[in-house]
């Protein structure tokens, strides 16, 4: 009964997450103009492939495997073309997630690392041909799953519907490679990548805030703390991930002593830790981004679009008020351009910090 109670809730949460991701994809492609840049071109390719892994999850996986809906159905096709397709399209999604959260970690790496070469690494076709890298492998990698026997069978014990590939040795093959690329050497990658990354911009601040002036620091921690902001949103999705992975060695482990019920437990919990993960994305964009909030506010309706002061209009009433300008009159445009040289412009990203923590964030 426990396990039933627990399933329930899970597909509960996982359903609610189908949803999230589906408003994280519509906001940022319908306020594209509030978050343009390459991380939230990235953030939507993710979703998607987050979106993927859950809805496949729950409707082919989940719901028909414990024998609540569709489990009729796919026994019909238990060893036609049906279970290999699903097989397919799951392995897809799950591989196009780990290649997205190594996209995002690349990304922060270097706005947090080497903000000067930002916009030449990232700038041409870098998005494009890591969007097109995001879902080519995984496609290629999983096609082969195609022409390999999958079966459908009702385990008469639990009740539950299982998939399992009928060739032990494709089976070793693609649990072994996912092991292996996606739980070990992505892992590492991604981990290493966003300790640099936060290493490099503690430094930075500190670099900032000893050696230029009281204005230039100030414009350049905010614009750090954005982009830090911003890694904390990929970092917190990877930390289900790595304890995903432990928890993974571990029902291995329980296997291979015979103790089934650890095993059970364990894989209850790497489930729940996978569907998390998957919609990591834009829980952690909903907290730490008031600009997604106030979207997400505005999408619903629970909320009325909130007028944004221009750059210009903050840099005349700074001015106006600050005790040195107090007594002199409003500055001209030339005087309030000069000003703007402190916010980002398109082509030079280590300059264009302090605008994304006013207009993304």
């Amino acid at each position: 009964m426990a396990f039933y109670l627990w399933d329930a809730v899970q597909c509960t949460y996982v359903l609610l997450s189908i949803i999230f991701n589906a408003l994280l994809v519509i906001i940022l492609r319908k306020y594209k103009k509030e978050f343009s840049g390459e991380f939230f071109n990235l953030c939507i390719s993710q979703a998607v492939a987050d979106f993927g892994q859950l809805f496949f999850g729950l409707f082919v996986f989940k719901l028909p495997c414990y024998g609540w809906y569709f489990d009729d159905l796919l026994l019909v096709y238990a060893k036609g073309w049906l279970p290999k397709v699903l097989m397919c399209i799951i392995w897809m999604f799950t591989t196009a997630q780990v290649i997205g959260m190594l996209n995002l970690a690349a990304n922060r790496y270097t706005a947090l690392a080497k903000p000067t070469d930002y916009s030449t690494i990232w700038g041409g076709n870098t998005v494009l041909y890591c969007i097109l890298a995001h879902w080519l492998v995984p496609a290629i990698y999983a096609a082969p799953i195609l022409f390999v026997g999958v079966h459908v069978e009702r385990n008469n014990a639990s009740d539950y519907v299982t998939f399992y590939f009928t060739d032990k040795t494709v089976e070793n093959i693609y649990y072994g490679t996912i092991t292996a690329f996606a739980m070990i050497l992505g892992n590492c990658t991604v981990l290493v990548l966003y300790c640099l990354a936060f290493y490099k911009a503690l430094a930075y601040r500190r670099k900032i805030s000893s050696s230029t002036s009281s204005t230039t620091a100030q414009t350049h921690t905010a614009a750090n703390y954005t982009e830090v902001k911003l890694a904390v949103c990929g970092f917190s999705a990877f930390c289900m991930v790595f304890i995903y992975a432990i928890l993974m060695l571990f029902t291995y482990i329980a296997m291979d002593n015979g103790n089934d019920p650890q095993a059970t437990i364990l894989q209850k919990i790497r489930g729940l830790l996978l569907d998390i993960y998957s919609s990591m994305n834009p829980i952690t964009l909903f907290i730490m981004s008031t600009k997604v909030r106030e979207k997400f506010g505005e999408l619903l309706h629970l909320s009325k679009p909130m007028k944004t002061k221009s750059a210009v209009t903050e840099v005349s009433k700074n001015y106006a008020t600050s005790p040195r300008h107090r007594n002199q009159s409003t500055p001209n445009l030339a005087m309030i351009s000069t000003s703007l040289n402190y916010l980002p412009s398109p082509s030079n990203p280590s300059t264009r910090k302090l605008s994304e923590a006013y207009s993304r964030l």
